[in-house]
């Protein structure tokens, strides 16, 4: 789970994805499932790695989270945080033997430092052939949603247009990989 901590996530955008990430940290735990957690802006986070306990309810990775996302980095990076979780999944892959690796990206713009452009494009193009890959765009902007798009590609996008829908769109999207890889699986 890839969080945008840039100074435009402020307010109820931070306010629906950091919901949206405690309750995704509630299901994973549940289901036993490992995750990690990073925030992202000019500089990546690591909030929570793959291994690290949750023990919600009173989680120290929740406080941390919290504490963390505060909306204060001033470029959004996007490429740095892709590219840590995608070598991360790849070691873990030896771990975790006919697992899906899925990458979640909550963020409200494109890539304005690092890695941009058609060569972000071309490198999500190849994350997303190994890795089930959705970004969540928090912006009514048009072109935003167009520029998410351009980097992710269409399918791979969603843009909830009242960010309050970024939970329940969220859970539409976690269900629907996982039966995507319960039917891989044939389970």
């Amino acid at each position: 789970l890839l969080i945008d901590n840039s100074s435009s996530m402020r307010e109820s955008k931070m306010t629906e994805t950091l919901r949206t990430a405690i309750f995704w940290m509630r299901v994973l735990d549940i289901f036993e499932v490992p995750f990690s957690i990073k925030l992202f802006g000019s500089s990546v986070v690591s909030v929570k790695d793959f291994d690290e306990p949750i023990g919600l309810p009173q989680s120290r990775v929740k406080r941390k989270l919290m504490a963390l996302a505060d909306a204060s980095m001033f470029h959004t990076d996007i490429g740095s945080p892709l590219f840590q979780a995608r070598d991360e999944m790849m070691a873990k892959r030896r771990k975790y033997k006919d697992s899906l690796g899925a990458i979640f990206v909550l963020s409200d713009s494109g890539a304005n430092y690092g890695v941009t452009g058609k060569a972000l494009a071309d490198e999500v193009g190849v994350i997303a052939q190994r890795y089930a890959l959705t970004n969540f765009i928090l912006s009514s902007s048009e072109a935003e949603v167009r520029e998410a798009f351009d980097i992710f590609g269409e399918r791979n996008v969603v843009a909830p247009r009242d960010f309050t829908q970024l939970c329940p769109e969220s859970i539409r999207v976690l269900r629907g990989t996982l039966d995507s890889f319960r039917r891989k699986c044939r389970l």
